[in-house]
């Protein structure tokens, strides 16, 4: 859609939240401003997985 930078800036933000939290394998719904999470191993969120495949 023409947004190639800021799906790469958003896609950084959560990766960083994800590894930060220790959420490696465990891909959450939500993680609040605390730190805290829900529903863990939530399959939307890997919607991100788009971003690959718009690379591959």
């Amino acid at each position: 859609m023409g947004m190639k930078s800021e799906a790469f800036k958003l896609t950084e933000a959560v990766v960083n939240q994800i590894y930060e939290n220790g959420l490696q394998f465990r891909t959450p719904e939500a993680i609040t401003a605390v730190g805290t999470f829900r529903a863990c191993v939530y399959l939307r969120a890997m919607a991100i997985w788009g971003i690959y495949l718009m690379l591959d």
